[in-house]
């Protein structure tokens, strides 16, 4: 049953993700899916673009029918690679819909796969921050939408928020929560070998200068799970806070149709009292507990209590992030 909260929460998803997001190690490849659940108000998605972070050293992008597929590179520390020096990486990644009939409508989903392969070198607090006490790269995205039957771009939204500090909230980050992926240590980077961009260090990953050591196998697992834990979290809070914010402006309008009608006037701008607001607000603020505490139970099942503390101590932000939607 726990294992079923769980497939309902991922598959709930309405934002534009990594998945997998966990278990990367540095120095190794590691390959992943850009997912985007859907378009915009009617609109097709028509280009889909990440911007690679700090210590990508390569990407071999999937080339998906009907999708045009571009990687712009980049200056990188030049590094040892089957003999060869290599001085460029990729810096961005670009999808576009080859014609109008291969957009990405609104109702439909779509995931671009890539192999990446992970340095044992990450310097830039732009795109690799340590959150959650976890080593995070960051891959901020941008979906451009068009109108029906066009190419032309007529909208974007930029994946591109990072959560503030260590314990920032994902799910309120601006302007909207970016896709990341959580790294590892591995011994790739202790051994020190040039093709994993780490040419000349025997200690590990650098991170922000500072070496971070291989950790024990049971260490390691148990960071697996409580980094996994910690993604259905956080992305199941961004979901609850979506959907309350959709079913909160629809009831809004729905009371004020309501309201209208009672007064015989369909015509008038009839307001909601705080009262009737503060009601619905306290009905989605409960059902989001409920939600909470489903995937509480699920990953109980599999993780340790400290696991699920860890996963949960940003909860809270939830709670804000409802109450400042109730008022758009």
């Amino acid at each position: 049953w726990g294992l079923a909260v769980l497939l309902v929460a991922q598959a709930a998803l309405a934002h534009v993700t990594l998945r997998p997001n966990d278990g990367a190690h540095a120095g190794d490849y590691f390959v992943t899916m850009v997912q985007i659940p859907h378009g915009m108000d009617g609109k097709f998605t028509t280009q889909v673009v990440v911007e690679l972070p700090d210590g990508i050293l390569s990407a071999k992008p999937e080339h998906k029918a009907g999708w045009d597929v571009e990687v712009e590179m980049r200056d990188i520390t030049p590094y040892i690679s089957h003999g060869q020096m290599v001085d460029q990486g990729p810096g961005k990644i670009t999808w576009k819909a080859e014609t109008e009939d291969h957009g990405l409508h609104d109702d439909h989903y779509i995931a671009f796969t890539v192999s990446l392969k992970l340095g044992c070198t990450f310097s830039d607090a732009a795109t690799t921050t340590t959150w959650m006490d976890t080593h995070t790269l960051w891959f901020k995205t941008t979906q451009i939408v068009s109108e029906p039957g066009s190419l032309e771009p007529a909208m974007s939204m930029p994946w591109t928020g990072v959560p503030e500090g260590n314990e920032g909230s994902w799910a309120m980050a601006k302007p909207m929560p970016s896709p990341y992926l959580f790294v590892e240590q591995w011994p790739k980077c202790k051994e020190g070998s040039e093709s994993s961009g780490n040419p000349g260090l025997d200690e590990g990953m650098v991170w922000h200068g500072n070496v971070v050591k291989t950790p024990e196998p049971s260490t390691l697992v148990e960071a697996h799970v409580s980094q996994h834990v910690l993604s259905v979290v956080q992305e199941q809070m961004l979901t609850n806070a979506e959907g309350t914010e959709a079913e909160i402006k629809a009831l809004r309008q729905e009371l004020v149709q309501l309201l209208a009608a009672q007064k015989g006037d369909s015509g008038s701008a009839s307001t909601i009292s705080p009262s009737t607001e503060a009601l619905a607000l306290t009905a989605f603020v409960l059902s989001t507990v409920v939600t909470a505490l489903a995937v509480c139970i699920a990953v109980l099942r599999f993780a340790s209590p400290a696991h699920v503390y860890r996963a949960f101590s940003d909860y809270p932000h939830t709670k804000a992030a409802t109450a400042e939607m109730a008022s758009l």
